[in-house]
């Protein structure tokens, strides 16, 4: 933790030459308590950001994510465009009223970056630096705005919001108005292992307060793992129950179950209730199977770059795992995407990224 704080500090020094103490102390703040308040009314919320918005003299320059380490980032009003406002206002909100940090975490980050500012070419010392964290401490460790000389030369603004949301804020925006315009709304996310498809999903459950669908509830128990099935587009999952299960159930419009299968216990651990089907989220590899389509309105594919999926995979899974993904799953899920050109019929094609790529941009 402390070393992806040392190398926020760093980009942001690249970026921003003049930063104070006081620039430093709300970075690392904003690092561990977010926005650092929680917020009742959404609706004055937005008005502030509105106002805001209104007032910046240059929109839609650059990337306006900036990582603050912590699973933040600054979202930089100009580059939200004005129809996403009233989304990246509801990611605000539902960041500051969730993320809420711990006191002690923060006032060590405040005194372990010390030895590390010595290494940096910052425009105060190491002396003015502790001076001012004495003095905040005094103050119970308020919330500040940045420094006059920050704010001359920079002009911030910006909310702070987790970054998980940040690469989607147009997919949110778009999804928003058709669920407005529609009085149900079915989504389909497919994709590259490790593409992001359940974070996507889990995104929208938040945003949305929908419910999801995962296909590894499906994979296919041990008794039908027959070569000739496995030969099979799409067949290391269990289609027809998929079918059975949750298309009728979605063209019931009713509510509906289905058996959930763990592939840790091999077999079924229970059954999910799908109650609501105003918005519902089907996520996962081979959700786009022919059979299944068809029941989505719309349709979202996530990709990424080879190197990319295996430092995920190594990441998440590990070594052994990766070989296993490297030589079975991935070979078989790519011949699904080329012989069933997923991609085509998909309203959105999402390229992931790593949040050293996004830096790369600042």
């Amino acid at each position: 933790m402390m070393k992806e704080l040392e190398k926020v500090i760093r980009q942001h020094l690249q970026q921003y030459c003049c930063m104070q103490p006081q620039d430093v102390y709300k970075l690392i703040y904003q690092n561990e308590f977010g926005p650092g308040h929680f917020i009742e009314d959404e609706h004055t919320s937005l008005e502030r950001l509105i106002k805001e918005y209104q007032g910046i003299p240059v929109k839609g320059k650059g990337n306006p994510i900036e990582p603050i380490g912590n699973g933040m980032c600054r979202y930089y009003l100009r580059g939200a465009g004005e129809d996403a406002i009233e989304m990246l206002n509801r990611i605000f909100v539902l960041t500051a009223n969730r993320h809420k940090g711990e006191p002690e975490s923060f006032e060590e980050k405040l005194s372990s970056v010390i030895p590390f500012l010595k290494k940096l070419n910052f425009e105060f010392s190491e002396k003015e630096y502790a001076d001012y964290i004495r003095g905040q401490k005094e103050q119970n460790y308020p919330a500040v705005s940045h420094s006059e000389a920050y704010r001359e030369a920079f002009h911030p603004a910006y909310r702070v919001i987790e970054y998980r949301f940040a690469p989607y804020l147009k997919l949110f925006t778009e999804l928003a108005k058709k669920k407005k315009e529609n009085c149900r709304l079915i989504v389909g996310i497919d994709g590259n292992a490790a593409a992001g498809k359940t974070t996507l999903a889990q995104c929208l459950a938040d945003l949305f307060d929908c419910e999801c669908i995962h296909m590894d509830d499906f994979f296919l128990p041990p008794a039908l793992r027959t070569k000739e099935r496995l030969g099979e587009i799409g067949g290391n999952i269990h289609y027809e129950r998929f079918f059975d299960e949750v298309v009728r159930g979605v063209r019931s419009r009713q509510a509906f179950s289905y058996r959930i299968f763990s592939c840790s216990e091999l077999g079924y651990v229970g059954r999910k209730k799908i109650s609501n089907q105003r918005m519902l989220v089907v996520e996962g590899a081979y959700a786009m199977r022919e059979g299944f389509r068809e029941i989505y309105d719309y349709r979202i594919f996530m990709k990424l770059s080879p190197e990319e999926q295996k430092n995920r995979i190594m990441r998440r899974n590990g070594k052994e795992m990766w070989q296993m993904f490297r030589e079975k799953w991935i070979p078989m899920e790519n011949r699904y995407f080329q012989q069933l050109p997923v991609e085509e019929i998909c309203d959105t094609i999402l390229e992931e990224e790593s949040i050293d790529s996004v830096w790369g941009e600042w």
